[in-house]
């Protein structure tokens, strides 16, 4: 597991990323799987996004 955060342009963000080893998926060749997570917050708001994505 892997994590950074910054704060820029108004913005709070940490990045998290995560990878599997996996036997028996469902594609030709791959055992390993991986999760991003992307979170950011505008400070003067304080409104939340997270965006997840899957490889």
């Amino acid at each position: 597991m892997d994590k950074t955060r910054a704060t820029a342009h108004g913005r709070d963000k940490i990045r998290r990323l995560e990878a599997a080893t996996v036997h028996g998926l469902p594609f030709p060749h791959a055992d390993q799987v991986l999760q991003i997570v992307r979170r950011r917050r505008v400070l003067a708001t304080g409104r939340l996004t997270l965006e997840r994505v899957y490889a």
